[in-house]
């Protein structure tokens, strides 16, 4: 998936598991360019980071892959298929309330969310519980590959135990339907997203994604920034000032 933005008047452009040719005309044109690949690759004037991310393999039928998932998500799940009031979208068109659930799940990190825009293009799948929306996976997508740009809920708002679990039963179920849009649209693989296993704060988000019976693989970021974008950026950080105006 490749994803064009302007801030003010810069231009970026970035490409999530693309193949990418020629970065010369890319850096003539864009003043920051961002590349995510499961490839080790060498671009002139990028700065290189890597992580981990887990994949779900989707090159099996389905009643293979649902049996690899731990037993606690598959409780999750049946229980789920169970309960009356819960409805799952597949490419969910409803971008305003998905894009509120996403930017209060990021907010309840402490970070920023991307705007609205960021995400039109994006494939979005919903859990609604009586008609209100309490969770969704935000994915990008390539021709073989579909990856979670978030994986949010309204778990941090909500008080009520039992309407907790409903939220945990919804997340682990969208998994799952994305696994089974993922086989029949032809895609190889679901990747959760990156994982963070060292890091104690982030365990449950990392527990949540190997209860899928997960291959843990290597991603690499290639990020080139323009001297002057990248000048500017040590001094004006717009979206830690907007955060801080309607957050405070």
């Amino acid at each position: 998936m490749v994803i064009k933005k302007r801030v003010l008047w810069f231009k970026t452009i970035s490409f999530f598991l693309e193949d990418i040719n020629n970065t010369e005309y890319l850096k003539g044109n864009y003043s920051k360019i961002f590349i995510l690949s499961y490839d080790k690759l060498s671009f002139a004037d990028f700065k290189v980071g890597q992580k981990k991310t887990p994949l779900i393999n989707l090159d099996k039928n389905k009643e293979d892959i649902f049996n690899s998932f731990n037993d606690t998500a598959k409780k999750k799940i049946r229980r789920s298929e169970r309960n009356e009031d819960l409805k799952f979208v597949i490419e969910d068109k409803n971008l305003k309330e998905a894009y509120q659930v996403y930017a209060n799940h990021v907010y309840g990190y402490k970070k920023v969310p991307d705007n609205i825009e960021t995400l039109r293009d994006m494939k979005i799948f919903s859990a609604y519980y009586k008609n209100e929306m309490i969770a969704n996976i935000i994915c990008y997508y390539s021709p073989k590959f579909l990856r979670a740009k978030a994986i949010c809920s309204k778990r941090f708002d909500e008080l009520d135990k039992e309407k907790t679990k409903i939220i945990s039963m919804a997340s682990c179920r969208l998994v799952w339907e994305i696994c089974k849009y993922g086989i029949e649209n032809g895609y190889r693989a679901f990747d959760l997203g990156s994982i963070n296993i060292k890091d104690e704060k982030r365990s449950g988000a990392a527990q949540f994604k190997k209860s899928f019976n997960v291959d843990i693989i290597d991603e690499y970021y290639y990020v080139y920034k323009s001297p002057f974008f990248e000048f500017l950026q040590k001094f004006v950080n717009i979206k830690l000032v907007f955060y801080k105006i309607f957050k405070l």
